[in-house]
């Protein structure tokens, strides 16, 4: 090294990277570049936490979610399910636990299969008859009871007339039952406790006495159609529920062509808790 007299520069020392060297220099900045791309994947938005779940034989997606394996904005609050370890799934937000047992759902028509599991009149198992109005049960849900159903009504606390009188008692009280639209079976009872349970069409054909499988067969529920959710889907997005509003997003973020920048504001009244 050489130096210079007065104010003159002085000369700087070169060094010469040995390759061996520039080698594991770019090792350190490739590391350290996946490393960052790692952490950013890791704060961008899960695509499978908004995956399809399954529950036995369901599929569960959109407008539902199942609790503790997709987060709680994919679906709707009021459409959350539970999976039990045998693989049935439940409607979460029921005053008993366990007491809808969802059986099917047609997203194509927006639908649902539900029966009841835990329903027993007066705590008597060997009764399946429900001690509480099922359309009551679930006025706080999104969801109206088809009227693709039949109706089975129960009555109690009566003397009931030998026509309709089942030969099993419930909770030590004679109990009736007769097809909702029979009006002479209606007018015969009106002094009596009743209760209504809804049961698929197709048991029509069977008598209201053999009402244990009919109830175990479930009834049909209708959700009501989601417009903009609908146009959503058809333009490839998904809908999620995102700070109590409904977004449109594709590839976790809010679609370019959704209206609102992709958020509908929806009602939070008792319809979704």
């Amino acid at each position: 090294m050489r130096r210079r007299s007065g104010l003159g520069v002085v000369a700087q020392p070169q060094f010469l990277l040995h390759p061996s060297m520039i080698l594991e220099l770019f090792s350190v900045v490739l590391a350290s570049l996946l490393l960052h791309l790692a952490i950013a994947s890791s704060n961008a938005p899960s695509k499978t936490i908004c995956a399809p779940a399954r529950c036995g034989d369901l599929t569960i997606s959109y407008p539902f979610s199942l609790g503790g394996v997709q987060s709680f904005e994919y679906g709707l609050p009021s459409f959350n399910l539970t999976c039990d370890p045998d693989g049935r799934a439940y409607l979460s937000r029921t005053f008993r636990d366990h007491l809808y047992r969802v059986q099917e759902i047609f997203y194509y028509n927006n639908s649902l299969v539900v029966a009841m599991d835990t329903a027993f009149s007066g705590g008597d198992e060997r009764c399946p008859v429900p001690d509480f109005n099922i359309s009551s049960s679930l006025s706080l849900f999104p969801l109206i009871i088809s009227g693709k159903n039949k109706e089975i009504t129960f009555v109690c606390n009566c003397e009931v007339p030998p026509t309709m009188k089942l030969p099993q008692t419930c909770a030590n009280r004679s109990i009736g039952a007769y097809f909702s639209e029979d009006t002479e079976a209606r007018r015969a009872t009106t002094n009596c406790s009743s209760v209504s349970v809804p049961v698929r069409a197709f048991q029509e054909k069977r008598q209201a006495r053999d009402y244990v499988p009919m109830i175990s067969d479930g009834f049909l529920l209708e959700w009501p159609a989601l417009e903009d959710c609908d146009a959503c889907m058809r333009r490839g997005g998904k809908c999620r529920f995102v700070q109590l509003s409904i977004q449109c997003l594709c590839d976790g973020q809010p679609c370019p062509t959704s209206r609102r920048n992709g958020k509908q504001r929806v009602s939070l009244g008792c319809s979704y808790f």
